[in-house]
C-alpha cells in the first residue's frame, strides 16, 4: 500500500481562512481522479471532510493501490512535504546473534519510579489554514508532528491531572501555565473549548510562529505548572528518544 499525497508539509504564502476550502476543492477533486485512471491499479479511493474548528474544511485524499508507485508531491519545492511514506523500504537488518556458550548481558532495570504531584500530557499539532503571521500553512491541519518548518504556526495542546485527587484540572484550577522556549520567549496556556458542538473538547493550548530566519534544529522547551493550592511541576518535551548518529529525534524540530 502507498500513500501518493505527502503526510505531513508546509505550503508557504497561503491564502486566508474563509479561501482554503473553494481553492482546495477542485485540487483534491483532481488529484483523486488522476490517481483512479493513471493505470496504478487503484482499489478504492477514500475522500474524507473533517472539521478542525469552526468554519475551518480539510479535504484529505487517501488513494490505495494494489502497486506501490514512488512518493511524489505533485507541488512546487516550496510545499514539499515534510514527512512522508516511502513505498518499498528495506526491512530492518536481522540481529546477529551471539556466539556459541556465550553469556547474554543482563536485562536492563527501570530507574525509580517518580512520584509526581501533577502530571501533565503535552504534544503539538498543526494549525488550521490562515492562522500563521508569516502565511504559512501545514498542508494538513490539527495534525500531530515534532516537525515543523520556519513561519509554521505551532499549536501546544495539554492536560494536567493531579495526581492526588485524580482530576483533570481546568482553568480554574490552575493559578500560572506558561510554555517556555530556549531564545527566551514565555507564552501562556489557555483552557478552553476547541470545536463549536458541545462533544469539542476542552483543553489547554499555547502557540506560536516560528520565524522565518529562526535556526534549524531541535527546540527544547519546558512548561512551567502552578496550581491554585500550591503544587507545581516543569514538563519538558514528553518521552524523548533522541540517537542524532542513527538520525533519531523526537524532540520538537525546525526543518527546512
Amino acid at each position: 500500500m502507498a500513500f501518493p499525497l505527502p503526510v505531513s508539509g508546509k505550503i508557504a504564502n497561503s491564502p486566508g481562512k474563509k479561501e482554503v476550502f473553494r481553492i482546495m476543492r477542485p485540487q483534491f477533486r483532481r488529484l483523486t481522479r488522476r490517481s483512479l485512471l493513471a493505470g496504478l491499479g487503484a482499489t478504492a479511493a477514500l475522500v474524507t471532510l473533517a472539521a478542525c474548528e469552526p468554519q475551518v474544511v480539510e479535504k484529505v485524499v487517501t488513494t490505495i493501490v494494489e502497486k506501490p508507485v514512488a512518493l511524489k508531491w505533485p507541488g512546487t519545492p516550496a510545499t514539499m512535504p515534510i514527512l512522508g511514506g516511502v513505498p518499498n523500504a528495506p526491512p530492518r537488518a536481522t540481529p546477529v546473534p551471539p556466539p556459541a556458550g556465550a553469556t547474554p548481558p543482563p536485562a536492563p532495570k527501570p530507574p525509580a519510579p517518580m512520584v509526581v504531584p501533577l502530571y501533565a500530557y503535552i504534544d503539538t499539532v498543526t494549525a488550521g489554514p490562515g492562522e500563521s503571521k508569516f502565511n504559512v500553512d501545514a498542508n494538513l491541519s490539527c495534525v500531530k508532528t515534532s516537525l515543523f518548518s520556519r513561519g509554521m504556526h505551532i499549536v501546544w495542546r495539554m492536560e494536567v491531572v493531579d495526581t492526588t485527587s485524580g482530576k483533570v484540572l481546568q482553568g480554574a484550577d490552575v493559578k500560572d501555565a506558561t510554555l517556555k522556549l530556549p531564545h527566551g520567549e514565555e507564552f501562556k496556556f489557555r483552557f478552553a473549548r476547541h470545536g463549536a458542538t458541545e462533544e469539542a473538547p476542552w483543553f489547554w493550548t499555547a502557540v506560536w510562529d516560528v520565524p522565518m530566519d529562526y535556526p534549524l534544529g531541535v527546540i527544547d522547551y519546558s512548561v512551567v505548572i502552578g496550581t491554585q493550592d500550591g503544587k507545581s511541576i516543569t514538563v519538558k518535551d514528553p518521552l524523548i528518544v533522541s540517537l542524532p548518529a542513527r538520525g533519531i529525534e523526537t524532540r520538537l524540530t525546525i526543518v527546512p
